[in-house]
């Protein structure tokens, strides 16, 4: 048994738990508010991010070092590994190659410009009580969305999908981020109406309909608070 250390607004965790579900493989989950259990999290991987795999999981035994797999490229990529059925993972060198280059990009690009804006603005400020969104980052992060937008749709218009010809999961990751992005009403579908088919075929399937009734729930602020690195 996996077990799997998420955050339900994580986009990454999004993935995750995405392609364990789509790829049958069965785990339990561990719900874990980053920014109030930053000691925990540090305690079972030293990267400190979200998510995590616990291989080997049993209820019974304690969490060993050897047995976490950490960082969304090794996680996807173990995924891949013990996949019987790897459909969204392109098969040939070249496509794999592109959808990870998808993947890079969404990470390092699209979501330290767009997505982690406005989930530490209207999230994690939000969740401990640290007062209004700063609405100059809420600024250029709509302006960064509209870039990386034009970005995608000449992307779409070329392969069909984002990475190649058919579904992957760089369309998967790039869906979760979408997801977030249209709970905090950031999506201005009139504008962005290309990735409105896309994204309706994508949270349309089973995997994708369980990660979208996540809700927010307001508690009480933790003691210390840091920038989170979803």
């Amino acid at each position: 048994m996996i077990k799997l250390y998420h955050y339900g607004f994580c986009p990454r965790s999004r993935l995750v738990r995405v392609l364990l579900k789509e790829h049958q493989i069965e785990f339990e989950e561990e719900k874990i508010e980053y920014w109030r259990e930053k000691e925990k999290v540090l305690k079972i991987d030293p990267l400190g991010e979200l998510p995590f795999l616990q291989t080997s999981f049993k209820p019974e035994s304690n969490i060993d070092s050897n047995n976490i797999v950490a960082g969304l490229y090794p996680v996807t990529e173990y995924i891949m590994d013990i996949s019987k059925d790897s459909h969204l993972f392109p098969a040939s060198i070249e496509e794999l190659a592109s959808a990870r280059r998808m993947i890079y990009w969404i990470s390092s690009r699209f979501h330290k410009e767009v997505t982690g804006y406005f989930i530490n603005e209207k999230l994690i400020k939000l969740l401990s009580l640290k007062g209004a969104a700063n609405t100059e980052y809420l600024r250029v992060a709509r302006g960064n969305l509209i870039h990386h937008s034009n970005y995608f749709r000449s992307l779409f218009d070329k392969n069909g999908y984002l990475a190649t010809g058919n579904l992957s999961y760089a369309d998967i990751y790039l869906a979760c981020h979408i997801s977030i992005l249209d709970y905090f009403g950031e999506v201005n579908w009139d504008k962005l109406f290309f990735l409105k088919n896309w994204y309706a075929s994508i949270k349309s399937r089973p995997s994708f309909r369980e990660i979208l009734k996540y809700r927010l729930s307001i508690i009480s602020p933790p003691d210390h608070y840091e920038d989170p690195d979803f």
